[in-house]
């Protein structure tokens, strides 16, 4: 039998407000030893909530932990028990460890195969789980079927990727809405992390309206300054009159680090500045090959790629203004990070990456893939430190009115209150 969380916790915080911690082994606990062997004997209605990673990976979990935890506690309060599944084994962090609200299981669903399906279905109808909570899963999927034959009444999908979607019309079009219009394939909700993804998919993926909740990403206000305005500074050895560019993410194709890395060498040996240091944060498969990259254009002096780290905050806090290269978001954690820490922000003109960012009123927008008036805009914030920080104040302060943490669990809570009203 698994063994429940060990510390009461009802408190609902965050478990990293504001740039993830970024370190693997900062405070996780190892994943329970026998995870699926939950007592069907003491099972009423359950909840399952369903992970895509293991539990100590991803850069941006700690806002799905938010919503678990919270789903956790609304359950609770309806004597429904919560179970969350992880796909693979790891170390928990230490929020979902202590928690008594949920059991976490090892359960891949609805799975690849047949077995893993015929097992997640075996799950759901041994442990009455009523209603599956998803992440970043399709709207549509035949396998929905299977898990609604073992139980499942309502099924809610929380889209946290995607941007740049085409609109979809003609005969596509067509045969999505009809698609959508079929119940037992189609989830039952799907939440939507801004007013422009929600739209997407309704116009995109042809969703209906009706199954569109619109839950506007946020993160926790930071009220305290920088402890030392030039961390970052000597945590890299760099002079402090040297401007600092950063950015955060997870280090792969999709982030276009590569681009970044190609900025960085047109502002150095075409523009001939030596008066900007830029700073990557996050590892990823692309690591050691950016790295290489990084050598092979004579950047190491100019361009840092520090790995994972636990001290995000305080780097950004003490950087000088911020970069993104992402050529499609949902809605961006690390560009709301980047404003709450007052910096402003260089963004791809490309409406999913820019909802945040008002051009020359919280940053820059540059030409999608144009490395030149990237490399340019760098050069605009880097040579006017007051300018960077009346951008970076206007960041700021749009982080803190539009995207909090406080309105977006609001929403989430109310959401889930209705979803549970369903069971």
């Amino acid at each position: 039998m698994v063994t429940k969380s060990r510390v009461l916790n009802t408190s609902i915080q965050p478990p990293l407000p504001g740039p993830t911690d970024q370190n693997p082994e900062h405070g996780y606990e190892d994943f329970p030893e026998d995870i699926n062997n939950v007592d069907p004997n003491n099972a009423g209605n359950s909840v399952l909530l369903v992970g895509n990673y293991a539990p100590d990976e991803g850069f941006s979990w700690w806002l799905m932990e938010n919503f678990w935890l919270q789903f956790g506690e609304l359950a609770e309060q309806r004597g429904v028990r919560t179970l969350l599944a992880y796909p693979v084994q790891g170390k928990l962090p230490p929020h979902i460890k202590s928690s008594s609200q949920l059991t976490p299981v090892l359960l891949r669903v609805p799975g690849r195969t047949f077995s893993e399906l015929w097992r997640a279905c075996r799950f759901i109808r041994q442990q009455r789980v009523h209603l599956l909570y998803f992440s970043d899963r399709t709207f549509s999927n035949w396998r929905y079927v299977a898990l609604r034959l073992a139980g499942a009444k309502t099924l809610i999908n929380h889209a946290h990727s995607g941007g740049e979607n085409r609109n979809t019309a003609g005969i596509r079009g067509m045969v999505k809405s009809i698609l959508r219009k079929i119940p037992p394939f189609n989830c039952d909700l799907q939440f939507c992390v801004s007013p422009y993804m929600s739209e997407k998919a309704e116009l995109s993926a042809r969703i209906p309206a009706n199954k569109l909740v619109t839950i506007q990403n946020g993160v926790e206000p930071i009220a305290v300054p920088a402890a030392n305005p030039n961390y970052i500074h000597e945590l890299l050895g760099i002079d402090p009159a040297t401007r600092v560019c950063v950015s955060s993410g997870r280090a792969d194709r999709r982030k276009r680090i590569d681009f970044l890395i190609e900025v960085a060498n047109y502002y150095v040996h075409e523009l001939q500045g030596k008066n900007v240091v830029f700073v990557h944060c996050g590892d990823g498969p692309d690591l050691q090959r950016l790295t290489e990259l990084v050598a092979s254009k004579g950047l190491s002096e100019w361009f840092r790629l520090i790995g994972r780290r636990s001290d995000v905050p305080d780097i950004l806090r003490s950087s000088s203004f911020a970069i993104h290269a992402s050529a499609s978001e949902a809605f961006s954690l690390a560009i709301l990070e980047f404003m709450n820490s007052g910096l402003a922000t260089l963004v791809p003109d490309i409406a999913s990456v820019t909802q945040a960012i008002d051009d020359a009123q919280s940053g820059f927008y540059y030409r999608p893939g144009d490395v030149a008036d990237a490399a340019d805009k760098v050069r605009t914030l880097a040579e006017s430190p007051e300018l960077a920080t009346t951008l970076g104040a206007q960041a700021k302060l749009t982080a803190n009115s539009k995207y909090r943490l406080d309105s977006m669990n609001k929403a989430f809570r109310n959401a889930v209150d209705q979803a549970l009203n369903r069971l």
